[in-house]
């Protein structure tokens, strides 16, 4: 038991799939995973990343999408959920939304409760990336994010 507790953590810190195949496979995956567990459908649709990007930043975005779906478990009441990656010219663009319950945005205080929304905010920001939610009560939420491509180097 212990040792499959620790081996899915390890998975989880860096899942080999993202290092093998990239991000959009390890992307599906998750969200097949997720599917699979919860019952909650999802929609993945990934355009460009013809190329692989910068290993750290392919982490970054695998977390942030995994805090993501974790949140929309947690607390959306979602039956379906889509996540949408653009590469084009240089920027990243993640598109995540589901058809949940959602939330007053207009509070100042949504990012406070718990660490999930803010985390995202503060990745994206790593990579002088912008953050923006968009939510209303019974009408699910869209999380958009926009960040600048790191491009790989080779060594």
């Amino acid at each position: 038991m212990l040792f499959r507790s620790l081996k899915s953590i390890i998975y989880n810190l860096k899942p080999s799939i993202l290092e093998e195949l990239g991000l959009g496979a390890a992307i599906t995956t998750l969200c097949q995973t997720i599917t699979d567990k919860s019952n909650i459908k999802s929609n993945v649709d990934i355009i460009g990343f013809e190329e692989r990007i910068d290993p750290k930043q392919e982490i970054t975005i695998y977390r942030i999408i995994q805090e993501s779906l974790n949140n929309i478990l947690k607390h959306s009441k979602a039956k379906e959920f889509t996540v949408t990656m653009i590469e084009e010219n240089g920027n990243i663009k993640i598109l995540i939304s589901d058809d949940g319950t959602g939330f007053e945005t207009s509070k100042k205080n949504y990012l406070l409760p718990g660490l999930g929304l803010r985390s995202i905010k503060e990745r994206a920001e790593s990579y002088s990336g912008t953050f923006k939610i968009e939510s209303q009560l019974n009408s699910g939420t869209l999380l958009i994010i926009d960040m600048p491509k790191k491009v790989l180097k080779n060594a």
